[in-house]
């Protein structure tokens, strides 16, 4: 991936604006914060080719070897109210989820709920997002995505191997990475435009579709408990419905979910 391969990628993009790019960033998020802080507009965007210090939820490490992944993160200004600023992850999941599904891998594209891109029962990506806020409204947001592309099985630390997957392993070939992110990007830009306008509504139900967890039983961890029941339904402002064994619904902002496996 070179910076002039990305020059005409965006060359006709509606939705870029600008761009940074990087063979190698602490993490492209951490950038884009700096970047939107500083005033940066809509539209722009922070792409390395690997990643240092890559974060995922929770401080967590992202794996970012160069060559073989994409990292990117958007910043926007969409001036939405506080309240539905899940919707800005959400336009940004789908138009990956949309872009990789393209490429016809094995098995559908998922998202499990809050962040993550699953593809046959592993995680293929993740999604950061940071906001800040400005009278009750979004003023700047920085949402970052992660992707396995061109990984094989040997490219993964042992600690995950069994759990991650990338493109490449499932659709069997090389995978051209400006052109995935390209379609990516525009697929991204287009649900924005759609929250933009209309607010989360229209992005629900391709949201709903692609859940991996509606339906099934999931241990959701949160800040200072933990759920265990079915995932009962994905309210309109993004949360996790999650009813539990004595039948008590409990909404959920934010959790680490894990699928648990009946017996």
């Amino acid at each position: 991936m070179k910076a002039h391969d990305l020059q005409m990628a965006f060359r006709r993009s509606g939705f870029v604006k600008h761009f940074f790019y990087y063979p190698s960033i602490d993490s492209t998020n951490a950038k884009a914060r700096e970047l939107a802080l500083r005033g940066a507009e809509e539209g722009t965007l922070v792409i390395a080719d690997a990643q240092t210090a890559g974060r995922g939820r929770n401080e967590r490490t992202w794996y970012s070897p160069p060559g073989l992944g994409l990292y990117v993160s958007f910043i926007l200004r969409p001036g939405t109210p506080a309240e539905a600023a899940f919707g800005i992850l959400m336009a940004v999941a789908l138009g990956a989820a949309g872009a990789v599904t393209k490429l016809r891998p094995t098995g559908s594209v998922g998202i499990k709920w809050p962040n993550d891109l699953m593809l046959e029962g592993r995680k293929l990506g993740g999604l950061l997002s940071e906001v800040g806020m400005s009278h009750g409204a979004v003023d700047w947001a920085v949402v970052g995505v992660g992707l396995n592309v061109n990984h094989q099985a040997s490219d993964f630390p042992a600690e995950i191997r069994d759990r991650a997957t990338s493109l490449r392993i499932s659709a069997h070939r090389e995978i051209d990475r400006v052109a995935l992110l390209q379609d990516l990007v525009e697929r991204a830009g287009t649900w924005y435009g759609e929250y933009l306008e209309r607010g989360m509504v229209p992005l629900l139900p391709e949201w709903r579709r692609r859940s991996v967890i509606l339906g099934r039983m999931v241990r959701v961890e949160t800040a200072g408990e933990t759920y265990v029941g079915i995932a009962d339904g994905i309210q309109d402002d993004g949360a996790l419905r999650v009813r539990l064994e004595s039948g008590t619904i409990e909404t959920l902002h934010a959790g680490d979910v894990q699928l648990v496996q009946m017996r």
